[in-house]
């Protein structure tokens, strides 16, 4: 990318410093920082704003159909983004049910309970 060759690094030719900093600052779809990083890299502003903008107009087409034609569009995937779940901080599994949840809250009527 750079021009740099690690073999001036150990004849003295660049620093060491210097060889980092330029690791360090590779732009994102270069093969080494997406080795190091894997899928995890952030977007930059420009290509959340264009997931953002996909987002968009996948929603307004299926409004268009009368949201009959497909179920509802998936969000673009992004770096980082988990997959959907059913229920905050969980699967449907791990809920509580509602009569427990009453007695977690301390209340004493609930329509469920006797």
């Amino acid at each position: 990318m750079y021009g740099i060759r690690l073999e001036d690094m150990y004849t003295g030719r660049e620093s060491i410093r210097h060889v980092a900093v330029c690791v360090w600052y590779l732009p994102s779809d270069c093969a080494l920082a997406r080795e190091l990083n894997g899928d995890d890299i952030e977007w930059d502003l420009t290509n959340q704003l264009l997931a953002a903008q996909v987002d968009v107009l996948a929603i307004a087409n299926w409004q268009r159909a009368g949201g009959k034609r497909k179920d509802k569009p998936k969000p673009v995937e992004r770096p980082g983004m988990r997959p959907d779940r059913t229920t905050y901080g969980g699967s449907k599994d791990d809920a509580l049910p509602l009569d427990q949840m009453a007695d977690w809250l301390g209340w004493d009527s609930w329509p469920s309970k006797n």
